[in-house]
């Protein structure tokens, strides 16, 4: 579940290369589209850095 992943984990991305397969190479389209659409509606995880090395 990628928002349980994006709330557990905090990272700011995640590779969903072969988790969208029907097999090794081939791409399902619509788990792309599902896993692209539920991406889109997350919201951005927190700042708590900045590339200053300083708190934000």
């Amino acid at each position: 579940n990628l928002a349980a992943a994006v709330r557990d984990s905090r990272a700011a991305g995640f590779d969903a290369s072969s988790g969208v397969e029907t097999s090794p190479g081939v791409k399902d389209e619509a788990a792309v589209r599902a896993f692209l659409r539920t991406a889109a509606e997350l919201p951005p995880p927190p700042r708590t850095f900045s590339w200053k090395g300083t708190p934000s």
